[in-house]
């Protein structure tokens, strides 16, 4: 859906999707398409700590949690000694992943 920004061919997306899917299936979808877990009257709890969610995307994506944390606007205040974490000038090392599923 990313890709395109012509409206007719999201529409024909999204209807692929939707009848793709059972009545059941439908709700859920529906909430993960608008970035959702769920309606926003409903208070949702993931049961995760915040810097446990970045240390998985850190792994999951191969890039140093300080970018993660930068990336979502939750990096810690650093010292004035040292500078902000900038990704246009960070070295990135693909690391090998641990998983197996990558």
């Amino acid at each position: 859906m990313e890709a395109t920004s012509k409206r007719n061919e999201l529409v024909r997306i999204l209807s692929e999707v939707y009848r793709a899917c059972s009545v059941a299936e439908l709700e859920p979808i529906t909430y993960l398409i608008q970035g959702r877990l769920a309606p926003f009257f409903e208070p949702v709890e993931i049961g995760l700590g915040e810097r446990l969610l970045m240390a998985a995307m850190s792994v999951a994506y191969s890039v140093p949690k300080e970018e993660v944390a930068w990336l979502t606007g939750t990096a810690q205040p650093r010292s004035s000694a040292r500078a902000p974490y900038d990704p246009a000038t960070a070295t990135r090392e693909r690391r090998p992943c641990r998983t197996g599923v990558c």
